[in-house]
């Protein structure tokens, strides 16, 4: 299979897990070929109409099996509309992909927060099949305007980011319960967003403060807190994490988005530290309570689950560290959701030749993301949607 990736990026090292996986990725028997052209890099110098003439030339070129538009919901872009039609109708008529990987508003008050960019609809509308990190309203949200194949497909823990993620070192635990985000405002552009999301985690890091004292201490931009200790670089948070006892992580901006969570809930589930997580539906799904994650609903709840786990003994931690390190690498790597993208173009390639139905089509679609005791039949009416093969 050759894939023809549009990263969300400026250049291929700002999105180095994608586009190694993709090139370590085989599909049925055979290594895949990689073409990745940075799409924000390319926008923010020549514009968004020479990206798309840039796209239908490297599908000439290169004749890709599947064009991946990545992340597609970046600032700049106008409508891809008319590119992928001159894709669909080339001669060797590839897949075209997209997927989305933040948490948008939807709804009738959308326009006070953060609604899904209009050039992401539109490829949701013309694509062959798009993925989304979130379903629930951000999926019914495409399906109203004709997207098909929609696909859950989660974050994952990013190991070219961490590269000894996996060490056995010890690490000595300064700190008791730690928490990373920033503190936003409450006055914005997007009020809505702005109200859920920073008013849930002041909230959230003035209990944690009362409760916890001295042992916990909340890392990133705008705290002026006893407890703040400032903001880090991006690959420096996995240190943080593996230095404290207990990790907390933002609650969701959106609580009731099925299977929501950030990309920074698999870094800090990765760390092997006990993990406090906000609930989103279906979550429960991909991780067990307690034997992968502390599942709290409040803040009340987050404070008194923290303050429990502390007693984990040394010997505790080191076990339960060496358990999620390998239950990661089985399930929630990079690789693992490149794999599921490279089988729903598999499977869509086998429904559309007659081989198989589409009902048949989407049983062949790999999702790593699930637990094993998941009945993948039931779980389809949540995780997919609008599947035409």
């Amino acid at each position: 299979m050759k894939v023809l990736m549009l990263s969300q990026a400026y250049q291929v090292s700002d999105q180095p897990d994608y586009d190694k996986s993709f090139r370590d990725a085989k599909s049925e028997g055979s290594r895949v070929e990689l073409l990745n052209i940075p799409f924000r890099g390319f926008v923010s110098k020549y514009g968004s109409d020479a990206f798309y003439r840039e796209v239908v030339r490297a599908n000439d070129e290169f004749k890709p099996d599947l064009i991946f538009f990545q992340f597609f919901h970046s600032n700049g872009l106008t409508d891809p509309t008319e590119c992928v039609h001159v894709i669909h109708h080339s001669l060797h008529h590839p897949l075209v992909f997209g997927s989305l990987g933040d948490l948008f508003d939807t709804g009738v008050l959308s326009f006070l927060g953060r609604p899904i960019p209009r050039h992401t609809i539109q490829l949701a509308s013309c694509a062959d099949a798009f993925f989304c990190t979130s379903m629930g309203g951000v999926a019914d949200c495409l399906v109203r305007h004709k997207a098909r194949n929609v696909v859950f497909l989660p974050n994952a823990f990013c190991p070219m980011h961490f590269p000894d993620w996996d060490s056995d070192d010890e690490y000595e635990k300064e700190y008791g319960v730690v928490m990373l985000c920033s503190n936003g405002h409450l006055l914005s552009r997007f009020p809505l967003r702005a109200y859920n999301n920073t008013f849930r985690r002041r909230f959230l890091v003035k209990r944690l403060t009362q409760c916890l004292g001295r042992n916990f201490c909340i890392f990133g931009r705008g705290w002026n807190l006893g407890s703040s200790r400032g903001s880090i670089p991006f690959k420096e948070q996995m240190n943080i994490y593996r230095r404290g006892r207990v990790v907390v992580d933002a609650p969701a901006p959106i609580i009731n988005s099925d299977y929501y969570s950030s990309d920074r809930a698999f870094f800090m589930l990765a760390s092997g530290v006990p993990l406090v997580h906000f609930h989103t539906p279906r979550f429960e799904k991909i991780l067990r309570p307690i034997e992968h994650v502390y599942y709290v609903n409040n803040p009340y709840e987050a404070a008194q689950t923290s303050e429990k786990l502390l007693s984990f003994t040394a010997e505790q931690l080191h076990e339960r560290r060496r358990k999620i390190v390998a239950f990661v690498k089985t399930r929630h790597m990079i690789d693992h959701r490149i794999d599921t993208i490279i089988s729903v173009a598999e499977a869509i390639k086998k429904a559309r030749d007659g081989r198989v139905s589409p009902e048949e089509a989407l049983n062949c679609v790999r999702m790593w993301h699930f637990l094993e005791e998941v009945d993948l039949r039931d779980e389809y009416k949540y995780a997919v949607v609008n599947w035409k093969g």
